[in-house]
């Protein structure tokens, strides 16, 4: 620290910063355009300061807040090479380079706003917002490159590398969001989604295996869906809800699902998202109030700030993007009732509950959405000899046993065995589903869900008898 003293003048301190990154080094490849570092100030400013980030690379410059020494904060990558600089009190404190690859992998998702025939496809906002089809694809932009980025980051942390899933992207590596037309009109949507959400979700897949789109095949392309026709349409008369299931009575076309090849989630937060990372800081930190009267105050049973309501929609797409790439719900984590922790993850001190269990994490390390695997014959894990025994030709990676779309139980196989004997599998998985469900686990459908090491997925019920201890 320098101290200058000038005479019939205060005393102005100048310190001298040093910048620690934690989660990326000089020269990294990423594979996503979304750029995440998570710094350290040494030593810890004394008074209120940001830190700007300059890409000089595409000239482009963001600032965001150092709270007790540490930061968060983000980036645009262009493709090839990109120098970042990172600045505090207009001053350049350090330098680094990163390199963004486009990925060429063969498996992708493909980001979607869906609208309704003789509508003009706006979703529910404020008066102050832009509702406009141009602004909703612009917000899911952001939301596609930061579940890129989220992936890849957990992945990193877990020592796997920054393996993560790729949305179908324009030249310059930025995911493209498609307006895709229903056949259905906004009403006909509200009344097919009343009746049964996962009517509409069939149809919608069925419609898009139909579609003009190139390279939809379920082997290659997956799709994340936002609905523009959600509706929350509370009569004037009734109180504001507090709760999930109070919230729930007054929406309309509110679908959140996801499996297989499709995740289809809401536009009722959307006004709450950010349209560009410029923005993306102050939507997390917006403190109002939703009011509950005009707009779906969902908040997973907390307090309905608008941020709150952002991270909670935003960790919904993620949690529904897991279930197609085969995960479960669990007990913690994204898969639980930890995605609003999302917010956490990229503005907090700490990442909180935003991940996915280690055992998930060691799946998807071999799953095909984030691997470049050789081609195969694509003869993944599978039973034989009636059941008793599983043959897997490239090699057992883990196993999961799971009932009402939760895991109950896994098992993780390092040797990576071509051949397992299911009957410890089985008296163990009996055993944690009574634990689970008591006397009424002889009535759950079990599955077992298995990968390979080049990411071939297993699938299948699971037919237990409880009394033999034997499959059916």
């Amino acid at each position: 620290m320098e101290w200058t003293l000038q005479i019939g003048k205060p005393l102005i301190i100048c310190q001298k910063y040093d910048i620690e990154l934690v989660n990326v080094e000089e020269r990294d490849t990423l594979t996503y355009s979304l750029a995440r570092f998570v710094g350290k100030v040494l030593p810890k400013p004394i008074a209120s300061c940001k830190v700007k980030i300059c890409n000089t690379t595409t000239g482009t410059q963001l600032d965001f807040p150092i709270t007790s020494g540490c930061f968060r904060a983000y980036a645009i990558l262009s493709p090839g090479e990109n120098a970042i600089e990172f600045h505090i009190n207009k001053t350049k404190i350090r330098k680094i380079c990163l390199f963004y690859e486009i990925p060429r992998r063969k498996q992708f998702f493909r980001l979607l706003y869906v609208t309704c025939m003789e509508h003009d496809g706006t979703f529910q906002i404020p008066e102050w917002e832009d509702g406009t089809v141009e602004s909703a694809k612009r917000r899911t932009v952001v939301a596609a490159q930061i579940i890129e980025m989220f992936l890849a980051e957990k992945m990193y942390a877990a020592g796997y590398g920054r393996k993560t899933v790729h949305f179908e992207c324009d030249d310059q590596g930025i995911p493209v969001c498609h307006e895709y037309q229903t056949k259905l009109t906004i009403e006909e949507a509200h009344d097919l989604v009343a009746k049964d959400p996962n009517a509409f979700f069939g149809h919608l897949a069925r419609e898009l295996v139909r579609s003009d789109f190139p390279d939809k095949h379920p082997s290659q392309c997956k799709w994340l869906a936002f609905t523009s026709f959600t509706r929350y349409e509370k009569p004037p008369n009734e109180p504001a809800p507090v709760y999930h299931h109070e919230v729930q009575k007054y929406m309309k076309g509110q679908v959140v699902l996801g499996g297989g090849g499709l995740a289809v989630t809401s536009t009722a937060a959307m006004h709450t998202w950010a349209e560009s990372l410029d923005d993306l800081y102050s939507r997390m930190t917006d403190a109002r109030l939703i009011d509950g009267h005009r707009f779906m105050a969902d908040a997973s049973n907390r307090t309905p700030y608008h941020w709150q309501c952002y991270a909670t929609s935003l960790g919904a797409a993620v949690h529904e993007v897991g279930h197609c790439l085969d995960q479960a719900h669990t007990g913690t984590g994204i898969m639980g009732q930890g995605f609003p922790d999302i917010r956490t993850f990229l503005i907090g001190a700490d990442d909180g509950e935003a991940s996915w269990e280690d055992h998930q994490m060691h799946f998807l390390n071999s799953h095909k959405w984030l691997n470049d695997h050789a081609e195969n014959d694509g003869r993944g894990p599978r039973f034989f000899d009636a059941g008793a025994k599983i043959w897997c030709k490239y090699g057992l990676v883990c196993l999961q046993v799971c009932a009402q779309q939760e895991v109950i139980h896994n098992w993780l196989f390092p040797d990576l065995p071509q051949t397992l004997v299911v009957q410890e599998l089985m008296t163990t998985a009996m055993d944690r589903l009574r634990g689970r469900f008591g006397e009424q686990a002889a009535n759950k459908r079990a599955f077992l869900i298995g990968i390979d090491s080049l990411g071939n997925v297993m699938n299948v019920r699971w037919e237990l008898d409880f009394e033999t201890g034997r499959p059916l």
